[in-house]
This record gives C-alpha cells, structure tokens and sequence, in this order.
C-alpha cells in the first residue's frame, strides 16, 4: 500500500473557475454586483455608479470587473447588479452616480448630457435631442446660448428663421413692421 498525502483543508476563500477534473478548492461564487478581488481573494462590492453581473445568466462564474454604467444611466447604491434610466430629459452626472435634469433653455443630448440652446432656437422646458427652432420673423438675438424663448424682430428689422437666426436690418430704402420675415 502507497500512504496517501492528506488534502489540503477547505477555506472560506473563493478559487477559480472549475478545473476539468475534481479539484479540492471550492468554486468561486460572488453575487450579482460584486467582483472578485485577486489581492483580497474576496468578493468586493461594486462601488456607487458601477455594476456587474455574472458572465452569462446561466453560469455561476464570477465577474472580474465593476463596470462603469453606460451613459443615461446610473447607479445609485454600492452593489447594483445592473444600472437604473435616467428619466426622460435628464442625463446622468459624469461618474453615473446619478442623473440631472436637463433646464429650460437646454436639450437632453444622446441621453448623455444637457447642452444649452444654439442661437435660433429654444426651449421653454428641457428638450430631447434639439431645441426648437425660431420661426420667420423672431429670433434670440438677446441670448446667445440657452434662449427659453423667441422674441420678434424690431420694426426695421427682420429675420428668416433657421436660416437668418437674428434679427437684421432692412437694407436701405425697404421697411418691415416688427415680426416680421422678409
């Protein structure tokens, strides 16, 4: 009879993914919103704005990673398993630790930020994807970025709309009461 060597005693720490054969380290599991940490040999929660899931709904695997949520989205709380949509005109804030919303004068941009109103255009409350334009006859002339209103061009002056965003004055010789267009 050969001796046989004892096995190692079972640990609370996690090992690597399952070994072809039978292994004597127990596999490591860590929950939906945690990953595991090599230097720790622990599973660490996600922090504040970041996420992580499990490779594939099925595997008991574990992930590497926290992974920053993707823009218009957010996490509020340490161990998210998934991230939370902004609401509708709102953006999330650089680090997705949550969203703001988006101010009249500004425009909701790929869900990703606020961007203030071009020249020519407007918006009386916050917008998804542009602002609205100014019509014939009114400008922003006022404002340069960010107008939550248009206004109607001077007497004496005129504007063409989106393609003449202020308001100009009447070339010589031509009137033009205020509102108007040419």
């Amino acid at each position: 009879l050969t001796p046989r060597l004892p096995t190692p005693a079972p640990t609370q720490l996690p090992s690597f993914p399952p070994t072809p054969g039978p292994s004597t380290s127990p596999t490591i599991y860590c929950e939906p919103g945690s990953r595991f940490d090599e230097e720790a040999e622990a599973c660490i929660q996600c922090t504040v704005g970041r996420y992580a899931k499990r490779p594939n709904a099925s595997s008991l695997a574990f992930a590497r990673n926290c992974t920053i949520c993707p823009p218009g989205t957010y996490s509020a709380m340490m161990g998210a398993a998934a991230c939370t949509p902004c609401d509708e005109g709102s953006r999330s804030i650089e680090d997705r630790t949550g969203c703001r919303t988006c101010q009249a004068g500004e425009y909701s941009f790929n869900d990703i930020e606020c961007r203030r109103c071009p020249t020519g255009t407007y918006a009386p409350r916050a917008q998804e994807d542009a602002c609205l334009d100014c019509g014939a006859g009114l400008s922003t002339d006022n404002v340069t970025k960010g107008a939550t209103t248009c206004t109607l061009c001077n007497s004496g002056s005129y504007s063409r709309g989106t393609t003449n965003v202020i308001c100009a004055r009447c070339s010589a010789g031509k009137w033009s009461p205020g509102g108007q267009s040419i």
